[in-house]
């Protein structure tokens, strides 16, 4: 077949090609565009034009044909006109043709499909066909430099699909190309990479893992990175690619001085070593499993993406463990840092050392728990059952107790266990003339205060300055009313647990640095682009509060009632998502439902007899909640109560069946007559876990 090709470019026609992008069947603008082999050595000779190819010929057949039909999908259009092009009037042999729609996609400047057929066949058909859309525009945060982590800027995408070898669908059966752009414009949106490769790379891995393509090409451009040049960056990268880089799992362990920090550098550690951690697991503290008179062992897992081999991946574990160990006592006694492999994709290996999967996996719960926060359907190569079923098999008869950790900065941490006492999240808010005063008197007004709240029963002092959505509030202001009250307690020696409530990724830094240990983020990550990378680089707990408007104001009245839980789920889904992809580690993420926001009374109701759903569902599982449920949103106010402590008291009721139900941390204002309430509810939900393990 010879390379001599006659080709016809952005041919705009008029079709009627489905229905447009308000379900209407109208006239569309189409660009067709296509090349043809051919010999034109004889009418190159001869100046004569019946030896090649009538190029006018062959516009005049395509056009009439297209715009004398109608098609139900431009593939449909595809494969009509490469027939005609291949038919024995133009006399083609192959054909490269492109169909192209404009505007079909709002963000996009145009998307379509590209196919090549032939005469023979020859399987061409299913290798080469593919889908594309050009210049997708969106807005992300991108860059090195300090000033591209404060806004976004614009990124070019241009994406191309190609359809796999082993499968005859069309197109509009096997890829929804609307739902692929909404998907990638979503998590593009929500990143925040410092480069282009890294962002790319990561869309390749959303479009060849989580939606099934066989292959991709990605190429993204920063419009204004540069004065006088564009830059850009282009990859292709296929299933087998991210295959081979995903599904590998390691425990990590540690039980002397810094536990929890210690974990946190051996995951610093593997991916400065390019052994990228993409997920982590909860903690757990269980006692040692050999010489059990050393300190509990605190436990994880995380999911890694590397190309070593399981061979390599060991050395590098056991270099790591070297790093970090000062001096090596009882083998599995005193450990600074144990690192070993779980899960190594479906591999089955012994080695001396190690084996895959590891020997213990289905044996200890510090294994499997672990590997279930992070992927309970992942199935064990041997088993070929999910780790949450063996899980589940474990017996209540073995002896090693594992209790949910969640570490604090300076050393400190929160216990939360089935059979044991919810945490207690006492309000500390401060009237707008308050630091008017005399400092002598506002420090001491604090420090009672606050040994007042602990003696009442509050195990965590949240310090907030109103600084809720809709308030208007400066930041200088917020960072007065915040930090001084924090520093104020540390100087005092109060060793208690401080939660800062702000949106402002600047105020919870300072707020650490003097003092805080856990940010309570009443935006849910919306307001503050930067806020989950400040809390990964602090390595503190964050409370994600639900924001889940965003997503209702798309759908009516009616829709938002019926799909309020739903929505709610699918809000904090996406939050906590966003979380673990700026860093944050799984184990520091706290949620909050956030009752009352943009909810009706009757919505309240119906979160609170949801709880249990809510607590017990998959994509949350042992994530600890918070709840706040107030009586001015729960109880109608069609009831007329006005009162204080009438108000009070409802709040209590609600309270106590969140306790029940599966709170993890209450946050309340009235904490005296609250705490009374929240030990009578921990007590009934205590007995009945207990007559639950007879």
């Amino acid at each position: 077949m010879s390379d001599d090709l006659i080709s016809i470019s952005s041919l705009t026609l008029k079709a009627i090609v489905g229905s447009d992008s308000w379900g209407k069947a109208k006239l569309q603008t189409i660009l067709l565009s296509f090349s043809m082999r051919t010999n034109i050595s004889a009418a190159g000779k001869t100046d004569h034009l019946p030896y090649s190819i009538h190029y006018g010929t062959a516009n005049k057949i395509v056009s009439e044909f297209v715009e004398n039909k109608t098609f139900e999908t431009i593939e449909d259009i595809a494969e009509g006109v490469c027939n005609v092009l291949l038919s024995e009037k133009l006399k083609g042999v192959w054909i490269k043709l492109r169909v192209e729609k404009p505007r079909e996609l709002l963000r996009a400047e145009t998307s379509g499909l590209e196919i090549i057929r032939s005469i023979p066949c020859d399987n061409v058909k299913s290798v080469a066909d593919s889908m594309f859309v050009r210049n997708l525009s969106l807005l992300t945060i991108i860059g090195i430099h300090p000033w591209e982590r404060k806004e976004r800027q614009p990124v070019l995408l241009n994406m191309t699909f190609y359809k796999s070898s082993d499968t005859n669908f069309w197109w509009s059966e096997g890829y929804n190309l609307r739902s692929i752009v909404h998907q990638t414009c979503e998590h593009v949106e929500t990143s925040s990479y410092l480069t282009i490769e890294a962002l790319i790379t990561s869309i390749a891995k959303l479009l060849c893992v989580n939606l099934n393509i066989s292959k991709v090409t990605i190429s993204a451009s920063k419009p204004y990175a540069l004065s006088f040049a564009i830059p850009a960056v282009e990859i292709t990268r296929d299933k087998t690619y991210f295959e081979t880089n995903q599904n590998v799992y390691l425990t990590l362990s540690s039980n002397v001085r810094s536990r929890a920090q210690n974990l946190s550098d051996a995951i610093k550690q593997l991916n400065e070593r390019g052994i990228m951690v993409v997920d982590t697991s909860f903690l757990y503290e269980t006692k040692a499993m050999v010489n059990t008179v050393h300190p509990c062992f605190l436990y994880a897992a995380v999911c890694v993406e590397t190309e070593l081999s399981p061979d390599e991946l060991f050395r590098e574990l056991k270099l790591i463990e070297n790093e970090i160990e000062e001096t090596k006592t009882v083998l599995q006694g005193s450990r600074k840092i144990v690192l070993d492999i779980l899960l190594y994709k479906d591999t089955l290996l012994e080695c001396d050392g190690f084996s895959i999967p590891h020997k213990l996996i289905l044996k200890e719960p510090v294994f499997l728990a672990p590997l279930v926060d992070i992927s309970p359907e992942l199935r064990h190569p041997l088993t070929n059952s999910t780790v949450v079923y063996h899980l589940s098999l474990l017996s209540s008869s073995n002896n090693t107790s594992i209790i949910k950790y969640l570490p604090l900065p300076r050393n400190r941490h929160i216990i939360f266990e089935r059979g044991g006492a919810r945490q207690i999240m006492a309000v500390l808010n401060f009237p707008f003339d308050y630091f008017s005063k005399d400092n002598e008197h506002v420090d001491i007004d604090i420090v009672n205060t606050v040994k007042e709240m602990i003696h009442d029963g509050a195990t965590i002092i949240e310090i907030t300055s109103c600084s809720f959505i809709g308030t208007s509030i400066s930041e200088e202001e917020e960072s007065r009313r915040i930090i001084y009250p924090i520093k104020v307690i540390r100087e005092a020696r109060i060793d208690v647990c401080i939660s800062v409530n702000t949106f402002r990724a600047e105020i919870a830094r300072r707020a650490v640095e003097a003092g805080a240990d856990i940010v309570n983020d009443v935006s849910g990550g919306s307001l503050d682009p930067s806020m989950f990378q400040t809390v990964a680089e602090l390595n503190v707990p964050i409370v994600i509060r639900s924001s889940s408007s965003a997503a209702q104001t798309t759908l009516t009245p009616t829709q938002v009632k019926e799909n309020t839980f739903g929505t709610l789920c699918e809000s904090m889904v996406k939050c906590v998502k966003q979380a673990i992809h700026a860093g944050i580690k799984r184990w520091n993420i706290i949620l909050d439902p956030s009752f009352g926001t943009n909810k009706t009374h009757e919505d309240d109701l119906d979160l609170i007899c949801r709880l249990p759903d809510l607590v017990h569902h998959q994509a949350f599982r042992n994530i600890p909640f918070l709840f706040e449920p107030l009586a001015s949103r729960i109880i109608d106010s069609s009831n007329g109560v006005e009162k204080e402590t009438t108000c009070i008291w409802s709040t209590a009721s609600a309270l106590a069946v969140c306790v029940v139900f599966g709170a993890d941390i209450i946050r309340v204002h009235h904490l005296k007559e609250m705490a009374q309430v929240i030990k009578v509810a921990d007590a009934i939900r205590i007995q009945q876990y207990k007559k639950n393990l007879l």
